[in-house]
């Protein structure tokens, strides 16, 4: 075979244009993977055509793809790519599909701007998405099968979820183990995965492991357990509810807890952690579309967005940046390259009409400043707020590091354990038994507290407390609670304080972070990169209390705005101050509001 040539993109003619791969049939499995490159228009109503989800993988270990009626040119593409061209190619027929790595040209920075900003309508106007996990293993074999068993089960009706549901038992052991090892698969962790599947109607989805294929709503209600319970120990990505997390009342809202919902996604790209949420703001995408442009650099469009969210939801943005960073930006800015978990915020919503002054800049007492170092990329503008000092951090903990589920389990039972033990031999049990990080926190920083006051220290005092790991070992919801002491209510609530769900809230809040003591009364929970002297904060509009780092000229950086200070909840229900701070127990009522400027 002549050697080929390497394949040139020629322009896109339209602004609604794109590239299809139309693959050719071989009867050869091993055969080379032998295409053709052809440029149609979105708004043809005849286009027919199948998307890609996949993961681009590993880029160095390269294969190779033929391009042209004659084989004439070759394009290199990663072996994950490959693998999926192969899995889709067919025996007898041409198959006809939209990929990114291949039907935009990554080396255009123009192109790839302007096909990323219609993906979204790529993926809806697609009559099929195939979503490629990546190539079979003995453990995609056993869920596949189970799921082609599945497909064929007769329905019935449930009263529980008020639906049909598919009329098979809950799957055994060995499928639920299969699934647990699926969902490790890289694509459930991939940030454009939610917008493509967001964009794509669920009977148009299948999923594909090698050649195996189903329904993705079969494998969702598998996961299930085709009875709305979940079966597998760990969550289920966010993909497969995307929807939930939307809000009624405010687009805005909506993305706002979008991204706060896939913060442990990931991308190659930085920027894409953004881009890729733009089909889920239900609404004008104006301005998403401006966002979305790979001409500028990272800290640009991490600036842009923090005004744009900033513009409609205010300083409640700040609890987006739950660590600090050293990018070239101002510290209040989040920067989407961090992938740590924050606050669950699918409760928070706009109840109420923003009343932002684009003239000023201002949202209720909150404004952005610019300084003569921001004429150039924008990026350096302060942030003005209101706001009442909590105390200074005096002393900090260890580092909390989980490895896995199953560490964090071990963790969260000894916790348990030692909250059994009466009140005066706590510090006992733990000057003998050191054995976690947890219990070096306790040596550390919980001098003198109740065992009251440290469950909800470690039940990091969520706005719904309730479903805290801590709350319900103290309060057991199935117990009358009135006549038992909290040893009592633990030892009855221990298998229930230690479950899936509770480990997952006690993971993703203390994961990379510190207990901190406050002054002479509060404990905290504070990032890993906090420091002593670092200021407790309680800022006017904002959904946590922030973490501030004094700085030169009387102004503070921001190291946290997703902290956690014992017996303090921000919320804006000041009489005759709308938006101001409500004082919680502890604060001294002659506590002073003070104007700050975060940089």
């Amino acid at each position: 075979m002549a050697t080929s040539e390497p394949y040139k993109y020629l322009p896109l003619q339209y602004p609604d244009s794109i590239r299809l791969l139309h693959i050719r049939p071989s009867q050869d499995a091993d055969a080379p993977v032998q295409c053709l490159v052809t440029t149609q228009r979105l708004s043809d109503t005849w286009l027919n055509y199948e998307a890609l989800s996949y993961t681009w993988g590993d880029a160095s270990k390269p294969a190779a793809i033929l391009i042209g009626d004659n084989d004439t040119s070759s394009l290199t593409i990663t072996q994950n790519c490959f693998a999926a061209l192969r899995s889709l190619r067919q025996r007898v027929q041409q198959r006809t599909v939209w990929i990114d790595a291949i039907c935009i040209n990554q080396d255009d920075v123009d192109e790839r701007t302007a096909q990323v900003r219609m993906m979204d309508k790529i993926f809806s106007s697609a009559p099929r998405t195939i979503v490629y996990l990546g190539e079979e293993t003995d453990g995609s074999r056993t869920v596949f099968s189970e799921l082609a068993e599945a497909q064929g089960a007769p329905r019935m009706y449930s009263p529980v979820t008020g639906a049909d549901v598919i009329d098979r038992p809950i799957p055994c052991t060995a499928v639920v183990d299969a699934l647990e090892e699926l969902l490790q698969c890289p694509w459930f962790r991939r940030i454009w995965v939610v917008q493509e599947v967001h964009c794509s109607s669920s009977k148009s989805l299948t999923v594909m492991c090698g050649r195996a294929e189903a329904p993705w709503t079969v494998l969702h209600e598998c996961l299930l357990g085709y009875r709305d319970h979940r079966v597998t120990r760990q969550e289920l990505p966010v993909v497969f509810d995307i929807y939930r997390y939307s809000s009624d009342q405010d687009i805005w809202y909506g993305l706002f807890n979008h991204a706060i919902h896939t913060r442990a996604y990931l991308s190659t790209d930085p920027r894409d952690r953004l881009f890729a949420l733009k089909a889920l703001l239900d609404g004008p995408q104006e301005e998403m579309d401006c966002l979305i442009d790979y001409s500028k650099s990272v800290e640009e469009v991490f600036a842009e967005f923090a005004g744009i969210l900033f513009s409609r939801i205010g300083v409640q943005m700040l609890c987006l940046s739950r660590h600090p960073h050293n990018r070239a930006m101002a510290s209040w800015m989040p920067d989407w390259s961090q992938n740590t978990p924050i606050k669950q915020a699918s409760d928070y919503v706009h109840d109420g009409q923003v009343d932002y002054d684009s003239a000023t800049g201002m949202l209720g007492s909150a404004k952005i400043i610019s300084s003569p170092s921001s004429e150039t990329l924008g990026v350096y503008n302060s942030l003005s707020v209101c706001g009442t000092a909590v105390g200074e951090v005096n002393d900090i903990g260890p580092p909390v590091v989980f490895t896995d589920h199953g560490d964090a389990t071990r963790q969260w039972s000894h916790i348990i354990e030692l909250l059994h033990l009466p009140e005066s031999g706590i510090r006992d049990h733990l000057s003998a038994h050191p054995e976690s990080p947890f219990t070096e926190h306790f040596l550390r920083v919980a001098r003198g507290t109740s065992i009251q006051q440290i469950s909800e220290f470690l039940d990091r005092g969520s706005n719904k407390v309730r479903f805290g790991p801590l709350a319900l070992a103290l309060t057991g919801p199935r117990v009358e609670t009135n006549s038992r002491s909290p040893q009592q209510l633990m030892l009855m609530n221990h298998e229930a304080s230690v479950g899936t769900e509770r480990i997952n809230v006690l993971r993703d809040a203390w994961q990379h972070c510190r207990a901190v003591a406050i002054g002479d009364t509060f404990l905290g929970i504070a990032p890993d990169g906090v420091q002593l002297g670092d200021v407790a904060y309680l800022v006017e509009g904002a959904i946590s209390p922030c973490l501030l780092r004094p700085g030169p000229s009387g102004r503070w950086a921001l190291v946290s705005g997703d902290c956690y200070v014992t017996d303090m909840t921000p919320k804006p229900v000041w009489p005759g101050r709308p938006g101001r701070l409500i004082r919680r127990e502890g604060l001294p009522e002659h506590a002073s509001v003070e104007d700050i400027i975060i940089c």
